[in-house]
């Protein structure tokens, strides 16, 4: 156990160092503040020249919301999209639930402890899928308002 935790303290140790020493680069090209606010000072590989890059690797943040589809996209819209793919996985989990019960319950054999097991079960997933409906028609609700109030 010992050897374990000091192999991955080495390994992060290792990964740090390999990291603050990527910037050495940066700063020798002159991080003097003449990079606006988001870009960093990085040299050229081909001309050896100074050039401020964004945190987004090089491309404008523009062109960045325009290749993973977000262009024209709000932040209420980016968050509610984000609540409703989660809500819909939590959605998959609670019907595995509820078919875990029903398939235990078919092959309970006629035993009432097995029955009562499944119907547990099945009950269980029934209140989780209740609520996961619940919380998707807040959220949309929410979302709608917000959307209204920042008029996008």
């Amino acid at each position: 156990m010992k050897k374990a935790i000091y192999s991955m303290f080495f390994a992060l140790v290792f990964i740090f160092g390999a990291l603050s020493f990527n910037n050495v680069s940066a700063l020798s090209c002159g991080s003097d503040g003449k990079c606006p606010t988001g870009y960093s000072a990085e040299t050229d590989s081909t001309t050896s020249a100074c050039v401020c890059v964004n945190i987004f690797g090089g491309d404008d943040v523009a062109a960045v919301g325009e290749n993973i589809g977000l262009k024209g996209t709000s932040m209420p819209q980016i968050v509610g999209n984000i609540v409703k793919v989660i809500l819909g996985l939590f959605g998959i989990v609670a019907t595995v639930i509820i078919v875990t019960g029903g398939v235990k319950w078919m092959l309970s054999q006629g035993d009432t402890q097995k029955i009562d097991s499944a119907k547990k079960i099945m009950i269980a997933g029934a209140i989780g899928m209740v609520l996961i409906v619940s919380g998707y028609a807040i959220t949309a609700f929410l979302i709608n308002g917000l959307m209204k109030t920042v008029g996008a």
